[in-house]
Formats: C-alpha cells, structure tokens, sequence
C-alpha cells in the first residue's frame, strides 16, 4: 500500500518555492524607491504565483488520481500561501528591520512631500497634518508591525486567489474525468 502525503506535507513542500518567489518580488518592491525598473520586476514575479499554486494544485490532483475533493485543495493552497508569507514574513522583517531601517520613515516622508505640493482642494489637509504628527511623535508602525501587516492582508488575499484556482483545477479534473 502507498504512502499518501497530506495535503499539509504537500503544501509545505510548494510553499518553500512560492516563498521564494515572493521574498524575491517583496524585496524588488523594497528597493524599488531606490531602482524603479525593480517594481515592474516585481510585478512580473508577483503575476507568477497564481500560475505556480496553479500548477502545484494540478500535479497533486494528478499524482492522488483526482482523489482529492476541493476543499482539500484548497486547504492546500491556503496553507501553500501561509508557508509562502512565513517565508516571506522573515526576509522582509530582517530587510526592514536591519537592513533599511529607515524605510518606514522615509515612504512616509515621501508622501508627505508628495501631498504638500498638491493644491489644498484636491484633498484633505487632514490627512497631511496627521502624517506629520506621526512622524513628529514618533507613531510610525515598526517593522514588525508592517509584516504582520503584509501577512495578514496576503493571507487573506491569498485563500481568495486560492479558491479561484482551486475551482479550475477541480473543473479541468472533472472535464478529463468525463473524457476518460
């Protein structure tokens, strides 16, 4: 009898290249204040993923012979994502923590300039008064809370992409299951 993986082995077993890509993307983004080319770069990896979650997604439900059911699926790619952004969440930690510490500071600063040069009717004054108390009463999040951030908001991001993906890989699967 064979050893059938889990879905959660799986996962963590596509999340570390997923990780990758997308600690090389979040990097790019960093950076891309100082090299702008590096955002298109970025975007480039970014359109990537859903293609390799795809792909990670169509290889299991082959090797399990359409054994698995959608919501093992997608339990996979949510947690494909998770492994990813764990991945992710370190490297960038360590790069805004260590590495560019200022970076917080100096995108906030950035669009305060930005703001001061648009006339007063096109937005609120509001907005700009409170970016300068912030950074004046030293209220700027830290690194840590800018990751978990990302994090939070990825995750999220990611279980969605994840279910789409999920449905087409499912669908394809019941198409060749039809033609067989």
């Amino acid at each position: 009898m064979e050893d059938r993986k889990s879905v959660y082995s799986r996962a963590a077993e596509c999340g570390l290249p997923l990780g990758v890509v997308n600690s090389l993307a979040a990097t790019m983004f960093l950076y891309s204040d100082k090299v702008p080319v590096l955002a298109y770069l970025a975007m480039a990896l970014m359109l990537c993923l859903p293609s390799m979650v795809f792909r990670y997604e169509k290889a299991a439900m082959i090797e399990e012979k359409g054994n698995i059911d959608m919501a093992g699926l997608w339990i996979m790619g949510i947690m494909m994502t998770v492994y990813a952004l764990l991945i992710t969440g370190l490297v960038s930690f360590v790069e805004i923590q260590y590495l560019r510490p200022q970076y917080v500071y100096e995108q906030v600063q950035t669009a305060i300039d930005t703001l001061s040069q648009l006339p007063k009717d096109q937005f609120s004054g509001e907005l700009l008064d409170e970016m300068k108390r912030a950074v004046n009463d030293g209220l700027l999040p830290r690194p840590i809370e800018v990751v978990m951030n990302m994090f939070c908001m990825s995750a999220m991001a990611g279980s969605f992409v994840s279910l789409v993906i999920t449905m087409i890989v499912t669908r394809s699967s019941g198409k060749m299951k039809e033609n067989k």
